[in-house]
């Protein structure tokens, strides 16, 4: 089941993603008066075809659902009859010719904003601020954090949950810049504001969190209620499901959600005896725990997720909560890219098409706000890495156009073929690592 969830949601990404992305160079093209041949949805051989009326375009549902393409009209690749030639792309004015390349990535940020303003409006979820305890010697121990306390603002800015401060966090520690936590007692409620230098924080923990590994901060621990279960994995086998509190493995009683990870995660392979309560009701089943490779040690894993509460906010905010998060997550993408290159980011970070099948499926199964969170992050690293300046790509082309703006002529055949030759090689390098990384977490 997990496999089968993974490979929809892979097609479902790909194809949406990917067909927003050609949808915004046919936008555009059409605009600027290019002649559009036809916009396929998917690949390989057509489904249906069909024509709108006054309309020279053909549009295609085809059979491989893994995004489209357009086919513009173009002297370079097709005989162009004199009537038509004002209709080619490449007869197009530089500006005319730029916007139209650019036009693809773009479409996918636009996606990003938009899809993310519905979810802050909608409603999204996320874990409670309230600091449980802080990890001796840590940079939030030595700043003046205290446990009882909430996080509600990061630099001004309020914080609705966990997760919600993360990205911002992860950008000012790449800068090194000092950021202010204001504070509340969750008793009292009085508020205080302590700074943090963030200097102190290694880069390489941020993709772990920036809070709890970073600046050691530790949650209060969640109920041991469960918000549901990962397809195939043995809490599913076990008969358990959302809603169910695990109160009991074994002889060991769970009262939060950090003693049933304890506890779990000590016991990879294990069989155990899992008690939970259902509608009041208690429950005994039997359950072998699963167990997963990380850094050279197995974990046990039981495939269950914590109960998270929701939060929105208005049109206005979470329009500029979008944008915000937009820009940071490219920025901090491009940051994380080059600190790859100077080896102070792991390489292992870079994921392939094998994680994102998996990432794919798992936000399937918990629902349509992760798996739109899903594509939102996948949109933005999709529009990011077709700007980036290698041949064969939209930022290769973006890069051809400007060579052009310098030297007042298009670049040669001979050039354009070269450039391509090596950005070929780059993306195989860029490809095989992934992979390689990839197959590496799934032997594991």
């Amino acid at each position: 089941m997990q496999f089968l969830y993974s490979i929809l949601g892979f097609v479902l990404a790909i194809g949406i993603l990917v067909t927003i992305h050609e949808f915004g160079h046919f936008w555009v093209a059409r605009r600027a008066g290019v002649k559009v041949h036809r916009f396929s949805v998917g690949f390989g051989r057509p489904l249906k075809i069909w024509r709108r009326k006054n309309d020279d375009t053909e549009y295609v549902l085809a059979a491989i659902p893994l995004g489209g393409y357009v086919k513009m009209l173009d002297e370079r690749v097709e005989e162009v009859a004199e009537s038509e030639k004002d209709r080619a792309f490449n007869r197009q004015s530089l500006p005319k010719r730029t916007a139209i390349v650019a036009a693809g990535p773009l479409a996918n940020f636009v996606f990003a904003i938009v899809a993310m303003w519905g979810l802050y409006i909608a409603g999204m979820q996320d874990y409670p601020t309230l600091i449980g305890s802080l990890k001796q010697g840590s940079i939030a121990a030595q700043a003046g954090f205290e446990a009882g306390e909430r996080i509600v603002a990061v630099d001004g800015k309020k914080v609705y949950g966990w997760q919600d401060s993360q990205l911002y966090l992860i950008h000012k520690t790449f800068q090194k810049k000092p950021v202010q936590f204001t504070l509340e007692d969750d008793i009292s409620g009085v508020r205080r504001t302590v700074e943090v230098d963030l200097s102190a924080v290694e880069s390489n923990v941020v993709s772990h969190g920036v809070l709890s590994q970073g600046l050691g901060v530790v949650p209060t621990p969640l109920s041991s209620i469960i918000s549901g279960v990962v397809a195939g994995k043995p809490a599913e086998l076990a008969g358990l499901r959302s809603g169910d509190e695990i109160v009991q493995i074994d002889d060991a009683p769970i009262a939060n959600w950090k003693e049933l990870v304890e506890i779990v995660t000590a016991s990879p392979g294990k069989n155990v005896n899992l008690v939970y309560r259902r509608d009041g009701q208690i429950v005994n089943s039997a359950l072998k725990v699963g167990s997963i490779a990380h850094e050279g040690r197995l974990y046990g894993q039981i495939g269950v997720y914590p109960l998270r509460y929701e939060f929105s906010t208005g049109m206005v905010e979470g329009l500029g909560k979008a944008l915000d998060y937009t820009w940071r997550f490219t920025v901090v993408s491009l940051w994380s890219l080059g600190k790859m290159f100077s080896q102070d980011v792991s390489s292992d970070n870079l994921s392939g098409p094998i994680t994102i099948a998996n990432l794919a499926g798992t936000t399937v199964q918990r629902g349509v706000a992760d798996f739109i969170s899903f594509l939102v992050v996948i949109s933005i690293s999709l529009g990011l890495i077709n700007l980036l300046p290698i041949p064969i790509l939209d930022g290769g082309h973006l890069l051809f156009f400007a060579i052009e703006a310098v030297k007042g002529s298009p670049v040669s055949e001979r050039f354009m073929l070269w450039g391509q030759q090596i950005g070929i090689g780059l993306l195989l390098l860029l490809m095989s690592l992934a992979f390689y990384n990839d197959i590496i977490r799934l032997i594991s």
